[in-house]
């Protein structure tokens, strides 16, 4: 009979424990969003001001603490474009574009990237889908699109391209032309 009381409360602590670690695993497995993306925009403020090591632990907090969130993986690649990581970055875009395919913000940011690395052809649909969703700077999406299209045509002499996407982005609203992503 004393085994058997032993081996209940053998079993009632072993299941009381699991339970504490379920928890305790539930807690740092929720990611805690707002935390994030206020780490990821004090991120953005140190690049601003060029103390990139602050920016990358801030960034790496705002990960802890929300690693699939599109706009903490968008933020981390533009930190690592602007340090010169380009591989990174590339890897952090598509991973924002992976978690939010549909967002006007994340599909802009990707094309301003890609247009940076001299992709125009293929950073301009970027902006025109960002453009068509319910983006709310969809002016600057063309005008980024527009001015891609032109680095294009400058830098690449892609005429054909150039004049298929000018006539298309013309027909978008009247928007500055002179924006640089």
């Amino acid at each position: 009979m004393a085994r058997m009381q032993n081996f209940i409360l053998f079993c009632l602590a072993c299941f009381i424990l699991s339970g504490c670690n379920h928890y305790a695993f539930m807690e740092t497995a929720t990611p805690n969003i707002p935390a994030a993306r206020f780490n990821a925009e004090l991120a953005i403020s140190y690049l601003k001001r060029g103390d990139t090591a602050q920016a990358q632990a801030k960034l790496r907090l705002a990960l802890a603490q929300a690693p699939s969130d599109p706009l903490v993986l968008d933020t981390m690649a533009y930190y690592y474009e602007v340090t010169g990581n380009i591989d990174l970055a590339s890897s952090y875009y598509a991973g924002a574009m992976i978690q939010a395919p549909e967002s006007g913000t994340i599909m802009n940011n990707y094309g301003a990237f890609l247009c940076r690395q001299g992709y125009y052809s293929t950073s301009i649909p970027f902006f025109i889908k960002a453009a068509k969703t319910h983006y709310a700077q969809a002016d600057h999406a063309y005008a980024n699109a527009r001015y891609c299209a032109s680095l294009m045509h400058h830098e690449l002499g892609e005429h054909t391209e150039y004049a298929y996407y000018n006539r298309l982005l013309w027909k978008s609203p009247n928007i500055p032309t002179n924006e640089q992503p």
